[in-house]
């Protein structure tokens, strides 16, 4: 029996590191990058403004496309290496 292990890390605060840029400290703009061997996937905390929409499907693309783009390449992994992990809303 073959058992394959994959590890993979939580960004949060991903549409801050959007807003804010490439230089902004954040696991998605300063850790992902940089680790080595690369993360095999990266789960997306996603809540806030991506969720305020009526219909957030754009938010929700751009949110995993940008956390997937942060990503260094890593063969024989299946695609995409973006997913949501977990959803949160403001309690007002």
């Amino acid at each position: 029996m073959q058992v394959t292990v994959w590890h993979y890390a939580e960004a949060n605060l991903v549409e801050n590191s959007i807003k804010k840029g490439p230089k902004w400290c954040s696991m998605v703009n300063t850790i992902i990058p940089k680790v080595d061997p690369p993360i095999d996937y990266v789960s997306v905390s996603v809540g806030g403004d991506s969720l305020r929409d009526f219909n957030p499907t754009n938010n929700l693309h751009l949110t995993l496309d940008y956390a997937r783009s942060r990503m260094k390449p890593k063969a024989g992994l299946p695609e995409p290496r973006t997913f949501m992990g977990e959803f949160y809303f403001p309690l007002k």
